[in-house]
């Protein structure tokens, strides 16, 4: 006797792929490190009420950037290229803020380094200085390579500015990529509809055939692969092939005419992969 036997379903499970969780920042020069410092701050802050403090060789009172505020305090900024960071290395930076003319005038102070501040020993004592701190009403504040690249998460331009773009992809993810190049959509009309003046003046009928246009299955393949979801690993660009004569011209012509019949949108950025191009 043969029994139907209904097979035994399993849900596919999709491949786990971690973006890059930490950026690279003790590979950059010093000067850049501070750069991307700034760049930070100035998400916050107006970018006139911000700006590295003097110049290399300059006493700066273990300041590198400082910040104005509307009441007239200030957010300073050290900044730290080190490999590693040690307890030694943090009381001489509290030292030289506490010794330097903005420890009156700030409200909070930002220890800022390319390593991770991670040994507790150097946790512990910062712990202590931010109590001491406190009793000042000035906030201490850690900005190490994990926090750092935790809030650089949030921030593909700046990432594009000092990493490139290969780090964006890895770091915030591709989508990030259609921010770096994001162009107004008005914009990106105009351009199209000057760039394909040709496509637009093309007549789609047969010669001296008024109204002889035939509608083409390719034009409607194309406009329903525009809003369809893209497949796992599929490109969002599409290439049209065909011999001269084979009606490429008017394939577009007629799939341009459609897009404006519906106030279509064009994407803002062909590195948006949720777009289709």
């Amino acid at each position: 006797m043969i029994e139907n036997l209904n097979p035994v379903s399993s849900p596919i499970v999709s491949p786990i792929r971690t973006n890059l969780q930490d950026l690279p920042l003790e590979d950059l020069e010093w000067e850049k490190f501070e750069r991307l410092c700034l760049a930070l701050v100035q998400k916050e802050f107006k970018i006139y009420d911000c700006e590295p403090l003097g110049t290399k060789g300059q006493k700066q009172n273990g300041i590198d950037i400082y910040a104005r505020h509307d009441d007239g305090s200030y957010s300073v900024y050290q900044c730290k290229r080190y490999e590693k960071f040690i307890k030694s290395d943090l009381d001489s930076a509290i030292l030289k803020f506490k010794q330097g003319s903005y420890f009156s005038r700030s409200k909070r102070f930002f220890i800022c380094t390319t390593c991770e501040l991670n040994k507790t020993q150097v946790q512990d004592s910062f712990e202590e200085y931010k109590t001491e701190l406190k009793r000042n009403q000035i906030e201490l504040i850690k900005w190490d390579k994990l926090q750092l690249s935790r809030l650089l998460k949030d921030e593909p331009r700046i990432v594009y500015d000092f990493f490139g773009q290969e780090y964006v992809k890895a770091f915030n993810g591709n989508e990030a990529l259609s921010v770096i190049y994001n162009i107004p959509e008005t914009k990106i009309n105009a351009v199209l509809k000057s760039a394909s003046s040709d496509i637009y003046c093309i007549n789609n009928n047969f010669q001296n055939l008024h109204n002889s246009h035939l509608d083409r299955k390719e034009t409607t393949e194309l406009y329903n692969w525009i809003f369809s979801d893209l497949k796992v690993d599929e490109s969002n660009i599409a290439v049209l092939a065909g011999n001269a004569g084979a009606g490429k011209t008017v394939i577009i012509k007629d799939l341009i005419e459609l897009l404006d019949r519906d106030n279509v949108i064009f994407p803002k950025s062909s590195y948006d992969i949720n777009c289709r191009i």
